[in-house]
């Protein structure tokens, strides 16, 4: 059975229609640059559902778990685990103009990825 990279980590597991993309992190030297995308296609079902939400930064560019990401577009996470275990397949954080546009590149790399709304 395949381990849930959250619990790897020491993240909390995660719930599919309300995943925390923002878990504390900290550093030895300081804030890590970003997080990292994390995808499982040995496990992957057909038709991946995600869970798609907006991180808000603040002024400096940091999001509430420390992680720094400069200024710039919006960032977004958009995570899917599956149904059965919940266990997590794939993670991504990215910019986008608008939520369309990022809901548009999960599905350039998932072609047949579906959406909670």
């Amino acid at each position: 059975m395949p381990t849930n990279p959250a619990t790897l980590t020491g993240e909390k597991p995660m719930n599919p229609r309300r995943p925390d993309p923002t878990p504390t992190i900290s550093g030895r030297y300081g804030a890590p640059l970003g997080r990292p995308n994390r995808t499982d296609r040995r496990d992957m079902p057909a038709g991946p559902k995600f869970s798609l939400v907006r991180i808000r930064l603040n002024s400096g560019g940091y999001d509430s778990g420390g992680a720094y990401w400069g200024v710039g577009k919006p960032l977004y996470y958009a995570a899917a685990s599956r149904d059965d275990t919940g266990a997590l397949i794939a993670d991504r954080y990215l910019r986008a103009a608008s939520r369309e546009i990022a809901r548009a590149t999960i599905c350039a790399e998932f072609p047949d990825a579906r959406f909670y709304r």
